[in-house]
């Protein structure tokens, strides 16, 4: 962790290190996080088992303390993971594996928090407040429109000057509730940008006329109706 230290501050800093791609770098940090996640978490559950079995108070507080350090690490690791996925959404926009990345990273935060929380008082039940914060992020994660979010950011991105190019094939990739996010842009009068929505809008056009009464969603039938 020393040894890096600058690769993992400079996240906090949204500072791009020179050696890295916004891509390559999150990715890097993604796919660290998750396995040293794995083999804290069975480290602290191990410690905590082995001092259990022990009748010396300094064993006991020792791996007390390594439980600690190694939670703290872990929520060191996740954060600099977090604001390495901010740095690059922030570039380059949403897209529904980002997203889903973004939850999970999360869900680690909450489970470290939770093991944290356990650490320094043991009445906490580890496991059900795990359940019930799992259970809270799900339903968080299918509520909130995944797919019309992420229109909405990458299109408010694109029309303040955060990013100089719009994904218009993200677009046909989205559910039905992203519909009415991209008709929005017909709203800047810009030729380019009216015939890439307008292509966009005649490709769910023909696939509306193909659907049975069966395939009916909400989603779908406001977006029908504003296409017309």
């Amino acid at each position: 962790c020393f040894s890096q230290l600058a690769y993992f501050v400079s996240a906090f800093k949204m500072i791009l290190p020179d050696t890295f791609t916004f891509a390559e770098y999150t990715r890097k940090g993604f796919f660290e996080l998750v396995p040293l996640s794995m083999f804290n978490i069975a480290l602290i559950y191990s410690l905590s088992k082995l001092t259990r079995f022990t009748e010396s108070k300094v064993q006991v507080k020792w791996g007390h303390v390594n439980s600690i350090f190694i939670t703290l690490f872990n929520l060191f690791l996740i954060a600099s993971t977090l604001f390495k996925m901010i740095m690059y959404v922030s570039s380059y926009g949403l897209t529904p594996l980002r997203v889903y990345t973004t939850w999970f990273i999360i869900l680690l935060a909450v489970l470290f928090l939770i093991t944290l929380a356990k650490l320094f008082a043991y009445k906490v039940k580890a496991f059900k407040c795990f359940y019930i914060s799992f259970i809270i992020l799900f339903l968080g994660l299918n509520f909130i429109d995944t797919d019309k979010l992420i229109a909405r950011y990458n299109i408010h991105q694109y029309t303040s000057g955060m990013v100089k190019e719009l994904d218009y094939n993200l677009f046909y990739n989205l559910s039905d509730s992203a519909v009415p996010e991209v008709i929005k842009l017909l709203e800047l009068n810009d030729p380019a940008i009216n015939y890439e929505v307008n292509v966009f809008l005649n490709e769910r056009k023909s696939n509306y006329s193909n659907r049975s009464w069966t395939n009916f969603n909400f989603s779908t039938h406001k977006a029908k109706k504003i296409t017309n």
